[in-house]
């Protein structure tokens, strides 16, 4: 777990959180499929995103949050992913100020 501080708040990044920022970055236009975060195999499957995201919330703190395809009010980068995955209904967009701070910060310490 490592300690990181933004804006006077700490922030407590575990090694899973961290992975989940790393996927998040390198996706086109931080936006990527719930199913770019499994890891493991078969019966073995996990996500290594926090437990809130994964229960529908904002996680303001690591930048990521949520989107439904039904969702209609949606940035245009999103709008687009969807259009380029029909198939897919869920899908975590990441905040790329956010994001590229809490990885430049982390790979300093």
């Amino acid at each position: 777990m490592k300690v990181i501080i933004i804006n006077d708040q700490e922030i407590c990044i575990s090694a899973a959180h961290e992975r989940a920022l790393r996927i998040i970055a390198k996706s086109k236009d931080y936006v990527a499929k719930l199913s770019a975060f499994e890891e493991g195999s078969g019966n073995f499957r996990r996500s290594c995103l926090p437990g809130k995201v994964l229960r529908g919330r904002d996680d303001a703190a690591l930048g990521l949050r949520p989107t439904w395809s039904e969702y209609f009010k949606r940035e245009p980068r999103v709008s687009a992913f969807f259009e380029a995955n029909p198939r897919c209904v869920f899908a975590i967009v990441g905040n790329k100020r956010r994001v590229n701070l809490i990885l430049k910060k982390l790979d300093a310490t």
